[in-house]
């Protein structure tokens, strides 16, 4: 029986702690850790030494490439790290991860700003003249992004900018769909574009992210295909893939690994942290 470690970045313990539960219910052999992200390798190896399988479940906090040594370094050991090093890096960076899922799927309009170079501010206002969100490149939950409702806001957005930040788009929708992907096992949610205390975002803002009140909705040959292809895409047996479903079909919104699927526990009677259990259990 191979052991388990789900590793997690600070404030996100819950559904792996619930993984690991599940997994010791089936016999099993694991435990779940906040990964010392300020501890350098040296320290921080010791930690896991003794596991089969590493998973890591990390947000969008933290320096993305010290994230990537320290996965490179899990996967040095001849742990099994599932999902990929590279995956957990491609789901927290926004522009990157458009980018990969423009070549399976139709995407938001994007462009990154960096406030170093100015002509980039230009370009984008040529190329952005309607309804758009500013984003950090590493964000989650909804963190700190901004809704430019004309050219004039979103000059002042990019401009006091201290960093590089996403400028994509905002997509017309008619549902916010959340894929929860298991290693092909797939369920899905949706919850409808709200108008009452985010008014402000007119009829683009939507929350599946640890959201009890989303609905069922039912895969449909189309939807399924796109949840394969960005899984492989992105090189990721576990996998939560948000979704625009529009007028004209479906559009890309973005991946993630680090979320807490309890939520969802209470729509259909589905036990997300024992489905994830059994998968690694069968990867025994």
């Amino acid at each position: 029986m191979k052991s388990l470690l789900v590793l997690y970045t600070q404030g996100m313990h819950k559904f792996p702690e619930s993984i690991i539960k599940e997994y010791k219910a089936m016999g099993g052999i694991g435990s779940s850790m906040q990964w010392p992200l300020l501890f350098p390798l040296s320290s921080s190896k010791l930690l896991i030494s003794g596991y089969d399988m590493v998973h890591p479940r990390f947000g969008a906090k933290g320096d993305a490439d010290y994230l990537l040594d320290h996965l490179k370094y899990v996967e040095s050991k001849e742990m099994e790290i599932i999902n990929d090093p590279e995956s957990n890096i491609l789901s927290s960076n926004k522009f990157k991860g458009v980018i990969l899922a423009s070549t399976v799927m139709d995407v938001p309009k994007t462009m990154l700003y960096n406030p170093e170079f100015h002509d980039d501010l230009e370009k984008i206002l040529e190329n952005f003249t309607g309804h758009t969100f500013v984003k950090p490149v590493y964000s989650s939950m909804g963190r700190d992004i901004t809704l430019a409702l004309d050219q004039e806001k979103l000059k002042n957005l990019l401009t006091n900018a201290k960093s590089s930040m996403v400028v994509q788009e905002a997509v017309k929708f008619k549902r916010l769909i959340r894929v929860i992907y298991i290693d092909g096992y797939m369920r899905a949610y949706y919850e409808l574009p709200s108008y009452g205390s985010h008014s402000q975002f007119h009829n683009y803002y939507a929350k599946v992210c640890m959201n009890s009140n989303s609905r069922p909705f039912k895969i449909d040959d189309e939807l399924k295909k796109h949840a394969e292809l960005l899984a492989d895409k992105f090189k990721a047996k576990l996998m939560v893939a948000d979704i625009f479903q529009t007028e004209n079909g479906y559009i890309f919104n973005e991946i993630n690994t680090a979320c807490n699927l309890n939520y969802y526990n209470e729509i259909e009677g589905i036990n997300f942290a024992a489905k994830m259990a059994e998968f690694f259990l069968k990867n025994n």
